[in-house]
């Protein structure tokens, strides 16, 4: 029996993913990137992932073209001072994360990563907030390829939750063991709870 070639088969599953979100209009792009900024703050400020007594720091993301257009600094000034916004520097093959960025610049990946700002420790974050090409309904994700989340956050306890649009929310994507699991996906619809007993099941 033939082993799966996992990286070929990500490899044509991202190009497909990408397709689809390239055909999407620049104003579909922005309605449904809205409307998915709306469903994280009214998670996030509706359930017990924000602590009321203290300021919690969440890590998050810039924007590339094939993501979901989050503002984050709209979401960090609505849930303020209960919420503060870090944002990944890649490193070597991990990330980093800083706040209260003072100073940006474009990565060699095209995003924009903090320059000068606070530094944040993994262990001082949280929860998560990462963007995805797809994923599926047990919550693995489909990333790009260059394994920054898989990584940095294996042994990350706090919530994760996964954005993309809803036609990039499926039944299947390739994965493997180490590839990171989100226990929250939300779409420009509406917010899924992963289930754990699928997700278990599903990674076995």
């Amino acid at each position: 029996m033939n082993a799966i070639d996992y990286k070929s088969l990500k490899k044509d599953f991202r190009k497909f993913i990408k397709n689809q979100i390239m055909v999407m209009s620049p104003e579909t792009v922005q309605a449904h990137s809205l409307s998915i900024q709306l469903n994280l703050i009214h998670f996030l400020k509706n359930n017990d992932f924000i602590n009321q007594q203290k300021s919690q720091i969440w890590g998050s993301y810039q924007a590339l073209g094939t993501e979901p257009q989050v503002n984050f600094e709209v979401i960090e000034t609505v849930l303020e001072p209960h919420l503060q916004i870090a944002y990944p520097l890649t490193q070597d093959d991990t990330l980093q994360f800083y706040s209260n960025v003072e100073q940006w610049r474009v990565s060699s990946l095209c995003v924009r990563e903090p320059v000068v700002g606070q530094k944040i420790e993994i262990k001082d974050i949280a929860g998560l907030i990462i963007p995805g090409l797809a994923f599926n309904k047990s919550g693995h994700r489909l990333g790009r390829g260059m394994g920054y989340y898989d990584k940095s956050f294996q042994k990350f306890q706090g919530p994760k939750i996964g954005l993309c649009y809803e036609i990039n929310f499926l039944n299947n994507v390739p994965y493997e063991s180490h590839d990171l699991c989100m226990d929250y996906v939300i779409t420009e619809k509406q917010v899924y709870k992963i289930d754990k007993i699928h997700k278990q099941e599903n990674s076995k």
